[in-house]
């Protein structure tokens, strides 16, 4: 009988994960989590936010000017647009 695809033995990630702990910071779709990032151009010389590894295109929520190497906090998303205040 074939293992069911993604198949972990039972107790497999509570004794595996002390030695591989989660190093995820950033929030999942839903979850309310102030993120922390900063700004830079992109090879385009469009303005984003980098955060952790990932870049998104930014918008500030109070039209302030944003300049690269700012740090900035992540409000929210709007799509693939990270809200900045």
């Amino acid at each position: 009988m074939p293992l069911p695809p993604r198949y972990s033995p039972p107790g497999y990630e509570k004794k595996f994960s002390q030695w591989a702990p989660s190093q995820r910071k950033s929030a999942l779709a839903g979850e309310n989590r102030t993120l922390e990032g900063f700004l830079l151009l992109d090879s385009q010389g469009q303005l984003k936010v980098k955060v952790e590894s990932d870049t998104f295109f930014v918008r500030s929520l109070s039209n302030r000017t944003l300049e690269p190497g700012t740090k900035v906090l992540i409000k929210d998303f709007d799509g693939i647009t990270a809200i900045v205040d």
